[in-house]
This record gives structure tokens, C-alpha cells and sequence, in this order.
């Protein structure tokens, strides 16, 4: 299954399973379950590279993936709300649709995030995603890498990184490998 299929189904699943599903909210749920993944089974699902903004990680693809590939499923409305704003809310087009992905394993960390974010409002969501590594360790416009979540490999670099500033440092060509 590739990364567009996985995508789409992503949407899909979020869609189908919570009410009021903002786009800004839907990016950030799927980011929470990159980084929820990532953190238990080393590999996050949606394969996205997320960049670091000011309103939380984002990536382009996932706007064009609704607009171009969901129609058939979903529907971006726009909802005025009570402050009088307009908002736009995705919302199923069916009553139901199969959703599949290659590791069964996707399903309990997807539900995991229903249950713990599916109620929470995006600005809360937001809060915390900015509170974590690895985005507290992104620059802003840069992408997140999810390795930094990996202790092992944080101590590798804090290692090197000493190791460089107290001159132990020795850097080799190719060559001399």
C-alpha cells in the first residue's frame, strides 16, 4: 500500500470518526499518530516529513490529498459559527466505507488517538505538540524528524556533539574510511 493510499485513508478515518473535523485539526491528529507511532513501533504511518510552524507541524499534502483524492467520500463544508466566523468542517458523504491499512497494529494507534484527542479542541492539541520532542527540537519551517524521539539516538548525537566542542573530534575523507 502505498503512502497516498495511506494518506487518503488517514483522512478518511478521522473523518468518519470525528465529529466537527477541522482541517487544521485533522493535520494535527494525524501528526499525533505519526508521533504516537513512532514512539512505540519505530516507523510512523502516514510517511509524511512534516515541517515545523508556528501553528504546529504541517505539510501540504495532506489539503491536496482531501481535495484531490477524498471527494467520493468526504465533503469540506463551511459552517458559520456562533462568534460569526466561517469554518470549514469535513464531513462524510456515505454512511460507510472500508478502510484498510498494511499493519493491524495502525487500527490501536488511530483508536488511541480518537480516544485521547477526538473531544480536545485544536488549540489544546496544538499546546501540546509544541511541547514535544521532536518538535520543541525543530526549527520552524525545517522538517521534524521523529528520530529525535529515539533516546538512543539522542545520546549519539549529544555524544558526537561534546566530542566535537572538547576537540576530540577527528573528521576523515572518504578515503581514509
Amino acid at each position: 500500500m502505498g503512502q497516498r493510499a495511506i494518506l487518503k485513508n488517514l483522512i478518511v478515518y478521522f473523518t468518519f470518526t470525528i465529529k466537527n473535523l477541522t482541517p487544521t485539526k485533522l493535520i494535527k491528529l494525524i501528526y499525533l499518530a505519526d508521533l504516537y507511532h513512532y514512539k512505540k513501533y519505530h516507523y510512523t504511518i502516514s510517511k509524511i516529513p512534516f515541517f515545523s510552524y508556528h501553528y504546529g507541524p504541517w505539510h501540504p499534502d495532506i489539503e491536496k490529498t482531501v481535495l484531490e483524492e477524498c471527494g467520493e467520500l468526504i465533503e469540506v463544508e463551511s459552517v458559520h459559527t456562533r462568534r460569526g466566523d466561517i469554518i470549514k468542517i469535513h464531513k462524510p458523504k456515505v454512511k460507510r466505507t472500508s478502510i484498510e491499512f498494511p499493519q493491524k497494529e495502525i487500527f490501536e494507534t488511530l483508536d488511541l488517538i480518537v480516544k485521547e484527542w477526538g473531544k480536545v479542541s485544536t488549540k489544546k492539541i496544538i499546546e501540546y505538540i509544541k511541547s514535544t520532542t521532536p518538535f520543541i527540537e525543530t526549527r520552524k519551517g525545517d522538517p521534524i524528524d521523529f528520530m529525535l524521539i529515539d533516546t538512543e539516538f539522542r545520546e549519539s548525537i549529544e555524544k558526537a556533539s561534546k566530542q566535537v566542542k572538547e576537540g576530540k573530534f577527528e573528521l576523515k575523507s572518504m578515503n581514509e574510511l
